[in-house]
C-alpha cells in the first residue's frame, strides 16, 4: 500500500498546529475571555443578601428546632398519661375479675394442686373454707379418687373469703386468692410509683 494514502493524516509524533497548516484546518482553540471584576459594590450588596438569608435560614431552624422539642416533650407527657391510664384500668378490672374468676375456679385451683402438695404420710386432711367455697371443694374432692378417702371439707368463715385452710397432722397449707389478688395489686402500684405515673 502506498505511503501517500496516509500521508495527509496527522502523524502522532507531530503537533496539531503543524498538520492544520498542512491541511489548511483552522484552529478551533477557544478564544481567552477577559474577566472583568465585579464593583465592589455589588460584591457587598451579594454578601449582604447572603449574610440575611443565612440569618433567616438559621431563624427558621431555631424555630423548627423548639417545636421538635416541644413535640418530644407534649409525646412523653401522652405516653406517660397512657401508661397512667391503662395501669388503672387494670387494677380495675383486676378488681372486679378477680373474686368472679375466685368464684368459678379457685375450687378448681385448689382440688388439682392438693394431691401433689399433701404428703403421702398424712393419712387424713382437713380443709376449711368459707360456705360457698366449701361447697364447691365438697362436690369436687367427692368426685376424686385420690381426695375423696382422705378428705375432709368444713364450713367456715374463720379463714375469710376466696381462702382455704388445709391442715394434717404436724402440718397445713393456705390457698389465699385474695392475697394473691392483693399481692399482684401492691407490685402494679409500686411498679408504676418507682416510674412516677401514679399519685
Amino acid at each position: 500500500m502506498s505511503e501517500t494514502v496516509f500521508a495527509k493524516l496527522p502523524s502522532f509524533d507531530e503537533p496539531v498546529s503543524s498538520h492544520r497548516k498542512q491541511t489548511g484546518l483552522k484552529s478551533f482553540d477557544a478564544p481567552e475571555v477577559a474577566l472583568e471584576p465585579v464593583p465592589a459594590e455589588e460584591d457587598d450588596a451579594a454578601a449582604a443578601a447572603a449574610s440575611e438569608l443565612d440569618e433567616a435560614a438559621q431563624a427558621r431552624l431555631a424555630a423548627i428546632e423548639e417545636t421538635l422539642t416541644s413535640l418530644a416533650g407534649t409525646m412523653d407527657e401522652l405516653d406517660a398519661r397512657a401508661r397512667t391510664r391503662t395501669t388503672e384500668t387494670v387494677l380495675e378490672i383486676s378488681k372486679k375479675l378477680f373474686p368472679e374468676l375466685s368464684d368459678l375456679f379457685l375450687a378448681e385451683e385448689i382440688a388439682r394442686h392438693l394431691p401433689r402438695l399433701l404428703p403421702e404420710s398424712a393419712p387424713s386432711v382437713e380443709i376449711r373454707a368459707e360456705p360457698h367455697l366449701a361447697d364447691q371443694l365438697e362436690e369436687i374432692v367427692h368426685r376424686s379418687n385420690r381426695l375423696s378417702g382422705r378428705c375432709t371439707v368444713i364450713s367456715d368463715e374463720t379463714p375469710g373469703k376466696n381462702r382455704a385452710e388445709v391442715s394434717w397432722g404436724a402440718g397445713g397449707l393456705s390457698f389465699d386468692f385474695g392475697g394473691l389478688l392483693q399481692a399482684c395489686l401492691s407490685q402494679l402500684r409500686a411498679s408504676q410509683a418507682n416510674r412516677g405515673e401514679l399519685t
